[in-house]
């Protein structure tokens, strides 16, 4: 997914979650990576290892 203009990473990052796989609730517990490619082009990577709700 992408993030839309005028959301942070993190919306962007719940809001795909939400999208692909329903669940609603859940927690980024940490910023995994930051990798820039090329220089225009930000990649963030988040994983949710807890989830506040069962799929």
């Amino acid at each position: 997914g992408g993030i839309e203009e005028g959301e942070d990473p993190k919306t962007a990052a719940f809001r795909e979650l939400r999208e692909e796989t329903g669940v609603s609730s859940a927690e980024i517990l940490a910023e995994v990576v930051d990798i820039k490619e090329p220089i225009y082009k930000e990649v963030l990577s988040f994983f949710a290892p807890y989830l506040k709700e069962q799929l």
